[in-house]
């Protein structure tokens, strides 16, 4: 079997099992060396003690990383310190047992176009100092144990992937429809009841998975959605089927692929 390199060396690594703080600071030494864009810190076991002596490395590194890849360390919370980066675009740091998010780290880095912090499985509350991200087109929240969403959030005009699904949401603010260069909206898996008319306003949105929640009734607003082409309301045990409106929506998208079924039983349209 051929693997991609990029999957190759990924597997490699998992083989070899845990890195650690010295190959982290040696992975800084040669990005700098090497004035490479992406710092990968991904999988070496790194603790927060960890990341904030790395973090005083970084210095070095500013002028040209834009990608900071943390993925699957045990990092609790995610520091200020991580601004010294002063050009980061990109920041991974999903998979980490994050409890929280410095705000100071958003409000630092007006950069940032691309987010991960999903897969926490405890991150309760995002920093409300998203209105500092104007360029942020895609946050990744999935799989924490979020019941709100900072107002700042629906401040990021450009905006256009939202992954916000399993966690503990009973409901979205009416300013979600501010949003309106958003094109996929995943809130599934929550504990949704509702969802504001507003969401109409989204006028770019393509594809809105809504399964695993509490609706019995979708907002009007869904119809005027021109360009949705993917709709998931499934296991949604009080939803009707949807209105005429937006079946007949479906039926005008040849390609689209709409998974209306959160009917008792299971009818696609």
């Amino acid at each position: 079997m051929h693997f991609s390199s990029s999957l190759a060396d990924f597997m490699e690594r998992l083989n070899e099992g845990p890195a650690g703080i010295d190959d982290a600071l040696a992975a800084v030494e040669k990005c700098a060396a090497d004035s490479g864009t992406v710092l990968d810190l991904q999988q070496m076991t790194l603790t927060d003690e960890d990341l904030q002596l790395i973090s005083t490395k970084f210095d070095s590194l500013a002028a040209h990383v834009t990608k900071l890849n943390l993925f699957m360390n045990e990092i609790s919370v995610l520091p200020a310190s991580i601004t010294a980066l002063s050009n980061l675009e990109i920041l991974h740091a999903g998979c980490n047992p994050l409890e929280s998010v410095d705000a100071a780290l958003f409000a630092a880095l007006p950069k940032l176009t691309e987010i991960d912090v999903g897969f926490s499985e405890i991150l309760s509350q995002l920093p409300d100092s998203f209105s500092n991200l104007p360029s942020l087109k895609v946050l990744k929240a999935g799989n924490g144990r979020l019941t709100s969403l900072p107002p700042s959030l629906f401040k990021c005009s450009n905006l256009e992937e939202l992954y916000l699904y399993g966690n503990s949401l009973k409901g979205v603010s009416e300013e979600i429809g501010e949003l309106r260069k958003l094109k996929l909206l995943n809130l599934g898996r929550n504990q949704i009841a509702s969802l504001p008319d507003s969401i109409g306003r989204c006028g770019v949105l393509e594809t809105l998975h809504l399964y695993e929640n509490c609706l019995s009734s979708l907002p009007k607003g869904v119809v005027r959605l021109e360009h949705l082409q993917t709709l998931n309301v499934n296991s949604n045990a009080n939803l009707p089927m949807p209105p005429r409106e937006v079946r007949c929506l479906a039926a005008a998208k040849s390609t689209a692929s709409f998974l209306a079924t959160g009917v008792a039983n299971g009818t696609t349209i």
